[in-house]
């Protein structure tokens, strides 16, 4: 009786049911209402209208994603969903961004605290949302002391057992260099302080430890090895000994030791004692009673046999000669053999004082040391020769090409001079082997009572040049013990020896008035007593001091 019947082929369905549009085929049906004449949904039907993107099959209901604001691909921990079935631009399936707003960074960073700001960490860790340590902390964990930014690594420190500074020995490994310790192990001298590690001689080894073993001398004590002091010229070495010129001895106060001044014949020193003669008188060691400058010791000698006078009347200067016997050893014993003689290597000062020489002493065989030497430090090799007495160097016999200070030219290698065998002068080198021409400047003196002083200086009442002891000795009366033989004291007019001449000793002359034979009272010697020797009495009137 109807005529309805939308599908009278389908015996469940009669009229057009309600479905909603399933664009994506995906069985879940859009919001867009439709009908269809049929008791099942068919394809693009569906009985639900949940799709929310009905254009994509893969997806039908919203999907969870977290919001990914910085567009990282990393989400941040804000949930969303999205009718997508992949995260799109904007989400993520993760949220572990840590920081959503900035893409150039998602994930925490590990790194240590740096508390002292020096970036250096400490072993403390932290998580921080930044690409790299940033200020408070570090990416390393090595800073030993993280509450000093001045110190951060583990060093190596070395001993300074003697507080100067400067370290040596085995490296200990310290943060903080605790006392005693420093960072460096140069101390070249480790027991001994050397702040400056002073080493002047750059043999590794400091100025003060050298000096305190004693391999290096410090006379003036000033902590420099005297080698330095020498080398680098705060000090002079005139005799080139190595030893500073103001730690030998020096009794003149000229800057010249005693020694040198003796070896280069700039000085006397007649009795080998090593002080000048100046000083050995000045200073009282030796008597000079006749002030000739010479200390009585060496006035007193007597010229060996064998040598020879240049006396006056033939032209000469009345010094005595004498080669020593044999040959010495060097300059020094050849000048020793004629200090020793109480006299001096010879002075050649004319060419008739050498013709002398070599009419009495040249041989044919013998080279024969002279007393020419040349100051050390002279410009070699014609300056600074002289005679070691100090006399005028006005006369020279070199043979041809000398001096020329052989073989090298080095100042001090010949710095002393000879007489040739053949003739002539050469200058030599103080080691070579030569004999001794000695010379006796001044006349001998001799010493009768033996007291070390020359007769010349000894008391000599009558001045005859014979000590008043040596008379007595010899047998001069001395009745009143008084060291003056008694006829000094009788020609005085002490006619009764009391030291005292008087009223009894006019008397006895008045007594023998005329007389010509009492010796005694005839005072000036004219063979009788008389006005003469009265005046002489009374010119002597008193008693002796």
């Amino acid at each position: 009786t109807t005529s309805t019947d939308c599908n009278d082929a389908d015996g469940t369905v009669s009229a057009a049911q309600p479905f909603f549009v399933d664009g994506d085929l995906d069985g879940v049906g859009s919001s867009a209402a439709t009908t269809n004449c049929s008791s099942v949904a068919t394809a693009g039907f569906s009985t639900t209208s949940t799709d929310c993107n009905d254009a994509d099959g893969t997806v039908s209901a919203a999907q969870p994603y977290f919001v990914d604001g910085d567009l990282d691909g990393i989400g941040s921990s804000t949930a969303t969903t999205n009718c997508s079935s992949v995260a799109t631009a904007g989400f993520s399936t993760t949220s572990t961004d840590c920081n959503d707003s900035d893409g150039s960074v998602n994930a925490l960073l590990s790194v240590y605290v740096d508390s002292d700001g020096d970036t250096f960490g400490s072993t403390s860790t932290a998580s921080i949302c930044e690409l790299s340590a940033t200020a408070g902390y570090s990416a390393n964990n090595t800073d030993c002391d993280d509450n000093n930014a001045a110190v951060n690594v583990v060093r190596a420190y070395y001993a300074d057992a003697d507080g100067d500074g400067f370290g040596s020995g085995t490296a200990a490994q310290f943060c903080t260099a605790p006392a005693g310790y420093v960072t460096n192990s140069t101390d070249n001298c480790p027991a001994i302080a050397n702040p400056g590690q002073a080493n002047c001689d750059s043999d590794g080894i400091g100025d003060v430890c050298a000096i305190a073993s004693g391999a290096a001398q410090d006379c003036n004590v000033n902590l420099i090895p005297d080698s330095c002091d020498v080398a680098s010229g705060s000090s002079n070495d005139v005799d080139l000994n190595g030893i500073p010129d103001e730690c030998k001895d020096d009794c003149n106060g000229n800057l010249l030791p005693d020694a040198y001044e003796i070896a280069q014949g700039l000085t006397a020193d007649c009795n080998a004692n090593g002080l000048p003669d100046s000083c050995d008188i000045s200073s009282g060691a030796s008597a000079d009673c006749n002030g000739n400058g010479r200390p009585d010791s060496c006035d007193i000698t007597t010229v060996p046999a064998g040598a020879v006078q240049w006396t006056v009347a033939s032209g000469g200067n009345d010094h005595w000669y004498m080669r020593a016997p044999g040959a010495q050893a060097n300059y020094a014993d050849a000048n020793a053999a004629a200090i020793s003689a109480h006299g001096h290597l010879v002075s050649i000062t004319s060419a008739a004082e050498a013709a002398f020489l070599a009419s009495n002493f040249q041989t044919a065989t013998a080279n024969t040391w002279i007393g020419l030497v040349q100051t050390i430090g002279s410009v070699e090799p014609i300056a600074g020769w002289h005679w070691s007495t100090g006399e005028a160097f006005n006369f020279a016999d070199w043979v041809a090409g000398a001096p020329n200070d052989y073989p090298t030219g080095v100042d001090g290698e010949e710095n002393h001079a000879v007489l040739l065998a053949g003739g002539g002068w050469n200058d030599w080198n103080s080691a070579h082997t030569a004999s001794a021409l000695i010379e006796w400047s001044d006349a001998p003196e001799s010493d009768c009572d033996l007291n070390n002083v020359p007769d010349s200086c000894d008391p000599d009442c009558d001045d005859d040049g014979v000590p008043n002891t040596c008379e007595i000795a010899d047998g001069s009366g001395d009745l009143d013990g008084d060291g003056i033989p008694d006829s000094c004291e009788y020609a005085t007019g002490d006619l009764t020896l009391d030291g005292c001449v008087n009223g009894v000793d006019m008397a006895i002359l008045l007594g023998t008035w005329g007389s010509t034979s009492f010796a005694l009272a005839d005072l000036d010697h004219n063979g009788s007593v008389g006005a003469g020797d009265l005046t002489i009495l009374l010119a002597n009137w008193g008693c002796a001091p």
